[in-house]
């Protein structure tokens, strides 16, 4: 009787997931020949609840029959501090938080060097996924079975590079200058087919183009791309012990939503677009025979808050942050309190809501980071749209004060990266870009995405309430037979197992 109140308790509270499940081991023998990944960029939970009754039918093989014959994970959350691209694509196939990954946010700034370092760069080759401090879920494909193929495509190269991982096949993505698609030296020159394709692409309009006509030229061409790589690498189609693996981020939507907001009609046009495009991905499975063969997986890097005039227009508070007065006063009291910075100000750098201190010039002094930290948080915290600071050394010590940050906050905080101030905007705040509207916060509008585990074979049809996006790569590590990747924090989604009938 305690057994089963304590098992009761535990399920409500979330400690084990609910209706857990069983594969039978018949089903578990059945490897998937192929696991495609879909990530549209910038594709928040409800853009599939919202314009469900405008999507294809579900004969159509579009979002409506992914929605209806997969484990549909409709509010799945990535758990992090700020939600971008560079962090999102680490973790689907890590199962890592960007803590783990250390790849915390697009870019940031380096105190040693006193320049900005971008997530995918490398000395050495330009660009390559050597920042990222663990395995993917393709890695450890290949790391059992090297014949196995991984294929990734976007128009941006962070994308492709973090879906693909170290041991990727290729990773290409679009470049505006000259209009074609690349890659780099760490996976070795783009193959003979794409070459064929950039001699047209070169003669078309720039894929990354801000308006409509662009979006859905863009996820038409990467969508294309990707379903040529199943006909040229015959991805799913050789015999091989392991899975190949195909990754396709679609960006256009991400790029044209900075411009135009997540409800503007050109986005929903757009949606509609990938909806068909979607359709293209699972028509090319059906004419290679790959449907019950294959696992395809669809979800998103981040989702992005409404635009500030129709937030205005509810009278919801929001705005712009501007940091400029707060580092002038900031400056003045670390001078007034510590004396000379040196050549360079006590403040170097605030960049993507994270304030770098002069750190070289603290350790000359022999000054405590965290005195300096202190005496200028409230400065920072007084900024109309900052609802908290959280310190750097408050996140080493694990003393972060708010109960509602401490995950997000420790799920992301990479020391090499990570400012010695952070600071968190309230919702539908955030700093000024230049784009009508920006992501890169923890609240529910930036970090819940849908989560599609599509492939009759190992999944029940149904909508679950929801998962953590490092969930992904360990439910397809445990399908596939192999080890999660390295550092993978996620959960096995057995509660969406097919079950034997």
């Amino acid at each position: 009787m305690k057994n089963s109140l304590f098992l009761v308790i535990a399920i409500v509270l979330g400690l084990v997931p609910a209706m857990a499940k069983n594969l039978s081991f018949e089903t578990y023998k059945q490897k998937p020949k192929l696991v495609v990944v879909v990530v549209i960029d910038q594709f928040r939970s409800d853009f599939l609840t919202r314009y469900q009754k405008d999507f294809m039918p579900e004969s159509k093989l579009g979002f409506n029959h992914m929605m209806s014959t997969g484990a549909y994970f409709a509010q799945s959350s990535y758990g992090i501090m700020q939600a971008m691209t560079c962090p999102g694509h680490a973790m689907i196939l890590s199962g890592s938080y960007p803590a783990q990954t250390g790849i915390q946010i697009n870019e940031w700034y380096d105190t040693k060097t006193k320049k900005k370092i971008y997530c995918a760069d490398d000395a050495e080759f330009g660009f390559s996924p050597r920042r990222l401090k663990t395995t993917t879920y393709g890695d450890e494909v290949k790391n059992i079975y090297p014949d196995s193929k991984v294929f990734t495509v976007s128009l941006k190269d962070r994308s492709a590079i973090f879906l693909g991982g170290h041991r990727a096949d290729m990773a290409v993505w679009y470049e505006d200058k000259p209009k074609e698609w690349q890659t780099t030296g760490y996976y070795g020159k783009v193959p003979a087919w794409i070459e064929k394709v950039n001699a047209k692409q070169r003669t078309l309009p720039n894929l990354e183009d801000k308006n409509l006509e662009a979006a859905i030229a863009g996820v038409n061409t990467t969508m294309d791309m990707a379903v040529q790589a199943l006909t040229e690498e015959k991805l799913g189609q050789r015999n091989t012990n392991g899975p190949d693996i195909l990754g396709v981020s679609m960006s256009n939507h991400d790029i044209l939503g900075h411009k135009l907001g997540p409800d503007a009609p050109e986005l929903k046009t757009l949606t509609l677009e990938e909806d068909k495009q979607l359709a293209k991905l699972y028509s090319a499975l059906k004419s290679k025979n790959l449907l019950d063969k294959t696992i395809v997986v669809l979800t998103a890097d981040h989702g992005i808050p409404p635009a500030g005039d129709l937030l205005r227009r509810g009278r919801i508070a929001t705005g712009e942050l501007d940091f400029l007065g707060a580092i002038k006063q900031a400056n003045a009291k670390l001078t007034k309190e510590l004396g000379s910075s040196g050549d360079t100000p006590w403040i170097e750098s605030v960049f993507l809501s994270h304030v770098y201190l002069n750190r070289a010039r603290l350790a000359e002094k022999n000054i405590d980071p965290a005195k300096a930290q202190d005496m200028i948080k409230d400065i920072f915290l007084q900024l109309p749209g900052i609802y908290k600071v959280v310190t750097r050394e408050q996140v080493l010590k694990a003393q972060i004060p708010y109960f509602d940050l401490r995950w997000p906050v420790e799920n992301s905080f990479v020391p090499d990266v990570a400012g010695d101030l952070m600071l968190i905007p309230e919702p539908f705040f955030a700093q000024k870009t230049g784009a009508t509207v920006n992501h890169m916060t923890n609240w529910n509008y930036d970090n819940s995405v849908p989560v599609i585990m599509w492939g009759p074979k190992w999944f029940q049809a149904g909508v679950y309430a929801g998962s953590r996006i490092v969930d992904i790569a360990p439910t397809l590590s445990f399908v596939s037979g192999v080890l999660p990747p390295a550092k993978a924090s996620g959960r096995v989604l057995d509660e969406a197992f097919k079950q034997k009938n």
